[in-house]
């Protein structure tokens, strides 16, 4: 029966299933007491397994998003399904980067990305609050050329070992609730003020969910990723989430 992917995207199939199968299966142990280790990402990166939503010109294959909804369905099949999740968020986050970070953003991040160097995680539930991005509470102040972020985030994939982190931010301090003053900006791990602690989870063992807390946590202003405000941070995380729910559901029903 031919499919309905075509055979570029079947052939990213067989690709994906295969390293499951050689790098990730043996080692579900591992991951799970630990996380996904970093040689396993960069061997996803040499692979060509990541970064696949990444625009061409930028080094990535351009995929619309079906290319995880097959990595996800792979991820099903295998032994290691309840297991490892990481990679797939990911890609959501490159979307996110790719539709609306700045052309320094996306030479800095993305060959770093496709290789597995950096590893991402968006940061926008809250202790307080769930995923209730409207209730955030994280702030981020304008100081100068910086922005001073103070707050806390919890159960974000990839959180325990993120190089680069998409946080949702109040930058407007005055609004306490609400889609108005919400932004989205880029704190790289290991940040002087940010502690990333892995959580333990029952069914997500090897997603490397953790625990971000920010003290006056110090990033500069051309880390904003799109415009402040105007509830940007959670208009851009639903357009990305959007995108690739349209993809799944177009060729679901095909």
């Amino acid at each position: 029966m031919k499919s309905v992917y075509g055979e570029d995207l079947e052939m990213f199939r067989d690709q994906i299933r295969a390293f499951y199968r050689r790098e990730v299966e043996p080692r579900v142990g591992e991951i799970a007491e630990n996380g996904v280790p970093r040689d396993i990402w960069l061997k996803a990166g040499a692979a060509g397994l990541l970064g696949v939503t990444v625009p061409e010109e930028y080094g990535g294959a351009g995929d619309a998003g079906l290319a995880i909804v097959l990595g996800a369905e792979e991820l099903g099949y295998s032994p290691a399904g309840p297991t490892v999740g990481a990679f797939l968020g990911t890609d959501i986050s490159s979307m996110w980067l790719a539709e609306y970070g700045t052309e320094a953003q996306k030479r800095e991040w993305f060959p770093k990305i496709i290789s597995g160097e950096a590893i991402q995680a968006m940061a926008m539930t809250e202790p307080q609050s769930g995923s209730d991005a409207f209730a955030c509470r994280t702030t981020a102040v304008r100081d100068g050329d910086d922005y001073v972020i103070n707050g806390s985030k919890c159960f974000i994939s990839n959180g325990g070992k993120a190089d680069l982190i998409f946080v949702i931010c109040r930058t407007d301090t005055e609004v306490k609730r609400g889609a108005r003053g919400l932004s989205a900006i880029i704190v790289p791990g290991g940040t002087p003020g940010l502690t990333q602690r892995r959580m333990k989870t029952m069914g997500y063992p090897g997603g490397d969910t953790g625990e971000l807390f920010f003290e006056d946590v110090r990033v500069p202003v051309t880390n904003l990723v799109g415009e402040e405000g105007n509830a940007a941070g959670m208009f851009h995380i639903n357009m990305a989430l959007d995108r690739l729910e349209v993809g799944a559901r177009a060729y679901g029903a095909a």
